[in-house]
């Protein structure tokens, strides 16, 4: 008895050479499976690499990019922009130094441009390779972020437009207010509604009466100033003058603006107050509308490192600028 359990124990010790080869077999072939898996992936990467750069030529692309077959069904070439944050923030978005393991959280911006799809982490990184490669012809639609960008640029350009356009009108008409006088009355007929001068002699509180089709009646005060503000002494000579006529519509025109109190005493007896950009509005639209053509190019509207950095706080956008 003592001697099988002694010879059981000696096969325990001493297992089967043969299934040791079989198990180390597999354990290489795994492992050669997983090198050529990798290896498979670096070649079609790099493939995928090679012919991004030989179709829009181009020697740049960033370190830490994903770049796979565009799958997507949409036409347009596009990007996107989602900014990092940390995973315990402040109430502006900074760091919370009190959490331990506070990390930040990257959730990725997306180039889809032709059959590629790029995935960068850092959306500085993105901005500045959709650049590079708009600069080489690559055809990228604007985000929503460069579609307001252009907004502010063409409001900006359509007010410096306007103070230009409204520096000619003050300089044509500051030294012959009739003249002014006349211009406004034929902006009225461009508009469809009888206006008539009153005398240049008569200064009777209004410039122009206006019929209108209705069979209501309106009386207009204009005064071509530069930067003098109108005052409610002004629009109370209008009101009064309008105690003989009855007219239903008061109307104040000017190349400058209203003071705070002009503004008010306007609220209350109704008088519709027109001022210099609103003048320049009817000039446009009933004389020249050509002028209003305004254009952004896309150096304009294109974001920078500055115009991303109001979108992220301040310590992170020092870590992902320090990034390339």
């Amino acid at each position: 008895m003592n001697r099988i359990i002694s010879k059981a124990l000696l096969q325990i010790e001493q297992p089967d050479k043969g299934g040791y080869y079989i198990m180390e077999v597999i354990f290489y072939i795994i492992c050669l499976g997983i090198l050529l898996f990798f290896l498979f992936k670096f070649i079609y990467y790099f493939h995928l690499k090679s012919d991004f750069k030989r179709q829009y030529k181009v020697d740049y692309f960033p370190k830490r990019v994903k770049i796979h077959r565009n799958r997507s069904k949409d036409t347009e070439n596009y990007y996107t922009l989602n900014f990092p944050c940390w995973n315990y923030a402040n109430k502006d978005g900074s760091k919370d130094k009190r959490r331990s393991n506070n990390e930040i959280n990257y959730p990725g911006c997306d180039l889809y441009v032709d059959q590629f799809h790029i995935v960068i982490k850092n959306p500085l990184l993105m901005v500045e390779f959709v650049n590079v490669l708009r600069n080489h012809n690559a055809n990228i639609e604007k985000n929503r972020y460069e579609e307001n960008k252009e907004k502010k640029i063409l409001s900006e350009k359509k007010r410096d437009k306007e103070r230009e356009d409204l520096n000619d009108v003050i300089t044509r008409f500051k030294d012959n207010p009739y003249e002014f006088e006349k211009y406004c009355a034929k902006l009225y007929q461009l508009m469809g509604v009888d206006a008539k001068n009153t005398p240049s002699s008569n200064d009777g509180g209004y410039d122009i009466i206006l019929h209108y089709n209705n069979g209501e009646e309106g009386l207009v005060e204009c005064k071509c100033y530069n930067k003098s503000k109108v005052g409610r002494p002004l629009l109370q000579k209008l009101v009064g003058a309008n105690q003989l006529v009855g007219a239903k519509h008061l109307i104040f025109i000017t190349t400058s603006g209203y003071s705070e109190s002009a503004r008010e005493y306007a609220k209350e007896t109704g008088i519709e107050l027109i001022d210099g950009v609103q003048l320049m509005n009817m000039i446009y639209c009933y004389t020249r509308p050509e002028k209003i053509e305004i254009t952004v190019c896309r150096d304009e509207w294109s974001l920078c490192m500055e115009d991303v950095k109001q979108y992220m706080p301040e310590d992170i956008y020092n870590i992902c600028s320090g990034r390339f």
